[in-house]
């Protein structure tokens, strides 16, 4: 997935909370196990990739609601999620 090269606004950032959480994710900011703290999107059991600062976390699931309709959202997001997982855990295992 391509860097987003624009920032958001604060109003972008709230439209994009409000369209995630009507999907049902939450973000949340915690420290793990290793004193990093970091951003990961919720929503049940799925995967839930972490991102090193909110700012990348928003443009995550701001490409995310853009790319997937409502209907196509469940496969979709599965997907997207274990990749992302899967770039969180290379990019710590590189800063370590």
């Amino acid at each position: 997935m391509a860097a987003p090269t624009h920032r958001l606004a604060d109003e972008d950032c709230e439209r994009v909370l409000a369209s995630a959480a009507e999907e049902g994710f939450r973000l949340v900011q915690f420290e793990t196990l290793e004193g990093q703290l970091v951003w990961e999107w919720r929503h049940g059991d799925d995967p839930r990739p972490q991102f090193v600062n909110r700012r990348v976390a928003l443009h995550f699931m701001d490409d995310l609601l853009r790319r997937t309709c409502t209907a196509g959202m469940n496969r979709v997001r599965s997907n997207d999620m274990r990749s992302a997982r899967a770039m969180s855990q290379s990019a710590r295992r590189t800063r370590s």
